[in-house]
């Protein structure tokens, strides 16, 4: 099995196992995953996970995968980290079969793209709106708010002025 390349995680997106509409595990629930976009509860839409074992290996598992009372997958009653190769839709259940969450692509929801987009967003000119600050009033001018109440600080009325004729500016809505 040296040949399985296993590198997506199979974790809530949201890191703990939690019921939908509460901050209790979902003790003694159930967790299918299968292709992006499609039902994982389906046998045919599932794809296979993997636990992977401390020294990297990794051992097949069936599905649905357990969580114990506390809100972790288990195999085997062990705490384990489950992953699979590809991309994949998730569903959790509750002990009485209840869908608590569905996930259509877990990659959507990876922290790592949000700081892509994240970086992106601050890359363009107006970038100081998600910083909020701006060395000068004249780089305040090309800012475009993103919502009313969005506070921008400014260093100072010109840039090689520092502390003078600068402050936090609120936007309001123009009509």
């Amino acid at each position: 099995m040296s040949d399985i390349t296993a590198n997506v995680v199979v974790s809530m997106p949201s890191q703990l196992f939690t019921m939908a509409r509460s901050f209790k595990a979902v003790a003694n629930g159930k967790i299918y995953i299968g292709k992006i976009d499609t039902d994982p509860v389906n046998p045919e839409n599932r794809i296979q996970v993997y636990v992977e074992n401390e020294d990297g290996s990794h051992v097949p598992v069936s599905q649905p995968i357990i969580i114990n009372a506390a809100g972790y997958p288990v195999y085997n009653g062990q705490i384990a980290k489950f992953v699979t190769v590809q991309g994949h839709s998730m569903a959790v259940y509750d002990a009485y079969g209840a869908q608590q969450f569905y996930f259509p692509n877990v990659l959507k929801y990876d922290p790592d793209q949000g700081i892509i987009r994240l970086k992106e967003e601050i890359a363009k000119d107006d970038g100081e709106k998600y910083i909020g600050i701006c060395p000068d009033v004249s780089t305040l001018r090309t800012i475009e708010p993103s919502f009313v109440g969005q506070n921008i600080t400014v260093r100072g009325y010109y840039s090689d002025t520092p502390g003078l004729g600068g402050g936090t500016f609120i936007a309001f809505s123009s009509f």
